[in-house]
């Protein structure tokens, strides 16, 4: 028996960069332009060049240039020493954690867990022994990237712990008078937590879902001869998600016709198909007017296919960013009900000063899911293959006390393996 308290901090620091800077002299720092001013790159160029800052640069002041006195600064014009004393403590690039900061997303986490292993071993006799235990694993959480303000409703900071209870019994065998060996083993797992990537509001961030795992194992390695080995090995999942929802990113809408898919240039959204029909006008006007909608590309019903999701909180459409599916049930990714990991023959030819092995086997691997949604046809998969090894060689000890590693031709191992 094995028991153990976990304490997990974990901390990250980097420089992921929500806001890129761009050319405050642009486009008269172009060769078309006769390049008449030089480029002045900046990640506050608005306010560089005489407007009020925005929110964006308004969070990038207040935290390397903290105290400016913005009223004092309103009254100068477009590059003024003023402007660009301030331009000149904002680095082009973020800093450490920046990202962070200006979004109030935690850098810091803390995860603890009592894991432990139970388990007995009965030698039934000479050949033959079973053995079951219980165990208690823990896998830490950990930080999903900065979140933005908009998106912190709906993505979380970081995910979960996960933890897991497995059961496991199985048998250990020596047969045929020690030429096979022969293993089984039947196991259980219940996950709490698991933890799964996802395309979440245009980011890769993990999530903790909960699921079972019943599976069974058996592996053979046969001498059958001094020069022939045979080796087999199988195994069986039943994989089931408990209880779970998300978004498809390949499906948002879920094939529901009474919401649309938008590009919403920063991200992918849907709103409802009627609201957005009877706001096609004032998209097509307003909204293109004020950037927020790019014309040129249009579903057959003529709503807009480009449109920003902050045109249509200023015309009260509702929109989120998509109907969740339901996962319980579903099989996990890359979890084959089937796998043959290995049918394999392997024979020796042997000499006074050589051996020489060939190895032939055969793997498949049966039909499995890539997304925790498994309605999409594409997301399934098989793969079977072939797997040879040309004849390489083991040395052996020569009378004369030399190494020998036998012809030429067999000194280099090479492995070879076909998928289809």
């Amino acid at each position: 028996m094995v028991c153990v308290k976990n304490d997990d901090d974990k901390a990250v620091s980097g420089t992921s960069t929500l806001w890129e800077a761009v050319d405050a002299n642009f486009p008269l720092s172009t060769a078309l332009a006769g390049n008449i001013a030089p480029q002045l790159w900046s990640r506050v160029s608005g306010f560089l060049n005489g407007a009020a800052p925005n929110a964006t640069e308004l969070a990038l002041i207040n935290l390397y240039a903290p105290g400016t006195d913005l009223a004092a600064i309103a009254a100068t014009g477009p590059q003024s020493p003023e402007r660009l004393a301030v331009h000149n403590q904002i680095p082009i690039a973020a800093a450490f954690n920046e990202t962070r900061v200006l979004t109030g997303s935690p850098d810091s986490f803390n995860y603890k867990e009592t894991t432990g292993r139970l388990g007995i071993d009965w030698q039934i006799n000479d050949n033959s022994m079973l053995y079951a235990f219980f165990s208690r694993g823990y896998k830490p959480g950990g930080a999903n990237p900065s979140i933005p303000a908009e998106f912190q409703g709906t993505s979380n900071f970081d995910f979960a712990q996960e933890d897991i209870d497995a059961f496991e019994v199985g048998i250990k065998n020596t047969l045929l008078d020690g030429s096979m060996t022969l293993n089984a083993n039947i196991f259980t797992y219940d996950y709490e937590g698991l933890q799964v990537a996802r395309i979440k509001n245009n980011s890769s961030i993990n999530e903790n879902i909960d699921a079972d795992i019943t599976g069974a194992e058996v592996e053979i390695l046969w001498n059958a001869t001094e020069q022939l080995q045979v080796d087999f090995s199988y195994s069986w999942l039943d994989t089931e998600v408990d209880g779970a929802q998300s978004v498809d990113p390949s499906d948002r809408t879920g094939g529901d016709p009474s919401w649309t898919a938008l590009n919403g240039i920063a991200r992918i959204i849907i709103a409802p198909t009627d609201a957005l029909i009877a706001a096609t006008p004032l998209l097509n006007t307003v909204g293109v007017a004020a950037g927020a909608v790019i014309p040129g590309a249009y579903y057959d019903n003529g709503i807009p296919q480009f449109v920003n999701s902050g045109i249509l909180d200023a015309f009260g459409i509702p929109w989120q960013e998509g109907l969740p599916a339901n996962l319980d049930g579903n099989q996990l990714p890359n979890a084959p009900e089937h796998t043959t990991h290995q049918v394999g023959l392997a024979y020796t030819l042997a000499s006074r000063s050589w051996a020489a092995t060939r190895h032939s086997g055969w793997i498949t691997t049966g039909r499995m899911t890539l997304m925790l949604v498994n309605s999409t046809p594409w997301a399934t998969r098989s793969i079977a293959g072939i797997s040879t090894m040309p004849p390489f060689c083991t040395p052996v000890l020569t009378a004369s006390g030399m190494l020998d590693s036998g012809p030429e031709t067999c000194k280099t191992k090479i492995t070879s393996r076909v998928i289809t």
